[in-house]
């Protein structure tokens, strides 16, 4: 069994933070985070834990035993951290045992950063199954498929169907009058029903 597992990191060019978690879930909270933060054209490394109920994150100052910073720098205006991190531990409320266990992996960059912690993340990114670190391979990441799907068609069904559901009273009030659906005039039950 392996002592230590090394996770190995870099930006996109011009973020503020890159952030790597180790976790039981592929939601937010409850995890682990390694934090690669630029500060002053200086890459400094922290530990943190999020809240499990996701209002925050506790950072640690000092990676503690539990990591060691093999490398940490700026290099064309991108973070890059290499570290070793403790294959078992106990840290805060979490137990992590990388040999025996398979995590979710977490990827967050951003540029909002607070004084204890890492701000809003820009970019994201969430394994699509728990991992085996001790195996070699590749990730795959979590899709955001149908949260784009959801967001298309909300914004149709605003965008599209509202103005048709405005526009009909105005033009069609008048043309449609003595028409009846639902024992309603005709133009006010398609336009409720475009609308509602």
């Amino acid at each position: 069994q392996a002592t230590s597992h090394i996770f190995e990191v870099h930006s996109k060019p011009n973020a503020s933070y890159i952030a790597a978690g180790i976790s039981e879930d592929d939601l937010m909270g409850g995890d682990f985070v390694i934090e690669c933060v630029k500060n002053s054209g200086v890459v400094s490394v922290f530990t943190s834990v999020t809240s499990i109920d996701k209002t925050q994150s506790k950072r640690f100052y000092e990676p503690s035993d539990l990591v060691k910073v093999l490398n940490s720098s700026l290099i064309d205006n991108k973070i890059y951290c290499r570290v070793e991190c403790s294959s078992s531990f106990k840290f805060q409320y979490l137990k992590i045992d990388l040999n025996t266990e398979n995590y979710h992996l977490k990827l967050a960059t951003g540029k909002l950063v607070y004084e204890n912690s890492i701000g809003h993340h820009e970019d994201r990114a969430v394994s699509k199954h728990k991992i085996d670190l001790n195996k070699g391979g590749s990730v795959r990441i979590k899709s955001k498929f149908w949260i784009n799907i959801h967001g298309s068609l909300m914004m149709f069904a605003w965008m599209g169907l509202m103005s048709v559901g405005m526009l009909l009273p105005r033009f069609y009030k008048k043309n449609w009058k003595g028409k009846t659906l639902f024992n309603k005039d005709l133009w006010f039950s398609v336009s409720f029903s475009v609308i509602f």
